[in-house]
């Protein structure tokens, strides 16, 4: 049998020293492998943010991650390339560009829009407002900053300027026709007016046309029609009229306004009116009793063409004889017309010709009577 060393003794000591050299091999061991671990995540990435570029160590699997861990957040109109769940590998690159509200003014009408770029030229080049010359209230070389920034606009245009006899091709930058008449020194008195309005947009290859507005008012007496009372009444046909007082015009007094557009009247409003004389109105009777239907199964299109050539307010050449039938005036009236036959509808000189046909026959019209 062996016999253990002695505490305290030399073979005690050297057997505790190969104890802890092992401990810190395994230690180191246990560290060397660990480190290995971490070198073979480790990624080395190239993030430019608005241009400035930066190399970023990290050991996040994607894109999203990387940005977490450095603590860098991608609003809703911020521009990311690749997108957030893009693997990433070492030397990738990584691209965001910031949004930045550009509150725009162009030609006078104001709207907003969402930019990546970093200065006013880049804006107006990725909105397609770089083209032809321009006017701006900040400089082209004026960087955006990420709280936004507002930019006016005015494009250079040509258009026609009317005014005071005068007709001007002009070059302007002015958004509305208020704009273009100040750079112009057009002055407007309160009465003129301008086409377009004055708060309307300039448009390129428009006309602006300025008019002069002059008023003058006067005090005039005039007559006025009797007005017209209508009656209806059943015991005419439809179409009758008939008159039964004439009734008599009337006399006023009223204060007018003129407005003259360039020395040419364009308007009349009566401001105040005063009864001088009270007119007496009009009345007129109107017919209501329908026609009957024609019975007769005659050409009456044929006779009216013989006989008037089927013009309803045709009159011989003495006076005698009117309308569609050539009645005279007595017969119309014999016959329940009113007025002249020349006057009435074709509708009631029918009517009149079939009553005046079936009381004596077709000989009332010795000459065209055949072609009934």
């Amino acid at each position: 049998m062996g016999t253990a060393p002695l505490p305290g003794t030399c073979e005690d000591r050297s057997t505790v020293s190969r104890t802890a050299t092992a401990v810190r091999v395994v230690a180191l061991a246990a560290v060397v492998v660990a480190g290995a671990g971490w070198v073979v995540t480790d990624r080395s990435v190239t993030l430019r943010i608005d241009g400035v570029t930066r190399t970023v160590h990290t050991h996040a699997p994607d894109v999203q991650g990387m940005l977490r861990t450095a603590g860098i957040e991608v609003g809703d109109h911020d521009v990311l390339t690749p997108s957030p769940d893009t693997s990433l590998s070492r030397g990738a690159e990584v691209v965001l560009d910031r949004g930045r509200q550009l509150t725009l003014t162009l030609d006078g009408k104001m709207r907003r829009e969402w930019v990546t770029a970093r200065t006013v030229q880049d804006a107006l080049q990725d909105l397609g407002l770089d083209r032809g010359r321009l006017r701006l209230s900040a400089s082209r070389r004026a960087r955006l900053p990420l709280t936004g920034m507002a930019v006016k606009v005015n494009t250079e245009k040509s258009v026609t300027l009317v005014a005071d006899k005068k007709r001007d091709s002009v070059t302007t930058y002015a958004a509305t026709v208020e704009e273009l008449l100040a750079e112009r020194d057009v002055t407007l008195g309160e009465k003129d007016l301008t086409e377009p309005a004055r708060d309307a947009s300039v448009v390129h290859g428009g006309t602006v046309t300025v008019r002069r507005i002059t008023v003058k008012t006067a005090t005039e007496k005039v007559d006025v029609p009797a007005p017209v009372t209508k009656k209806a009444d059943g015991d005419l046909m439809l179409d009758q009229k008939k008159v039964l007082d004439d009734g008599r015009g009337g006399r006023v007094e009223r204060t007018v306004e003129y407005l003259y557009s360039d020395g040419l009247l364009a308007k009349t409003n009566i401001l105040s009116t005063k009864t001088i004389v009270a007119p007496k109105p009009k009345v007129v009777v109107a017919g209501t009793r329908p026609y009957p239907a024609d019975d007769t199964g005659l050409n009456w299109a044929g006779l009216a063409k013989c006989e008037s050539g089927g013009r309803p307010n045709a009159v011989s050449s003495g006076g005698t004889y009117h309308g569609l039938y050539q009645f005279n005036v007595d017969m119309w009236h014999r016959m329940g017309g009113i007025g002249l036959p020349s006057d009435a509808t074709p509708r009631e000189q029918t009517y009149r010709a079939i009553k005046l046909y079936k009381a004596a026959g077709r000989d009332q019209w010795p000459h065209c009577g055949v072609n009934l």
